[in-house]
């Protein structure tokens, strides 16, 4: 079996704002650019082209509109309803490898959807 070559990244920033800056072959080429960036995250170490892994499993997520009082569900159907609100709750469907990742996920959305004017009662007169 054949050792997993590394690469190392420098990154910024953190959930949607974060982005990757730089992929390097040595550990010490990230850490020096990392010195140059001002707000650098840690230089993350990640093999290259490991073996893929299972489907993450499919979640239900309700939270209300500021993203608070979240709650979970692991499901076992492929669901792909549009996300929407129902009773001031937003809910929709996500794939997450657990329900931390899946909250995460299903946060994005609702800042997407709020951002689009989705929210029902916004921007009527």
């Amino acid at each position: 079996m054949s050792r997993l070559k590394t690469v190392y990244l420098v990154t910024r920033g953190e959930y949607s704002d974060y982005r990757i800056s730089a992929v390097f072959s040595t550990r010490a080429l990230a850490e020096a650019l990392a010195r140059l960036i001002p707000d650098a995250n840690d230089v993350g170490e990640y093999p290259l082209d490991p073996p893929l892994p299972a489907k993450h499993p499919r979640w239900r997520v309700w939270m209300d509109r500021e993203g608070n009082n979240a709650e979970t569900k692991r499901v076992s159907w492929n669901s792909d309803f549009l996300p929407k609100v129902v009773k001031g709750t937003f809910n929709c469907y996500v794939n997450g490898e657990d329900e931390t990742q899946a909250i995460k996920a299903a946060n994005e959305k609702r800042a997407q959807f709020i951002a689009a004017g989705r929210w029902p009662g916004e921007g009527e007169a």
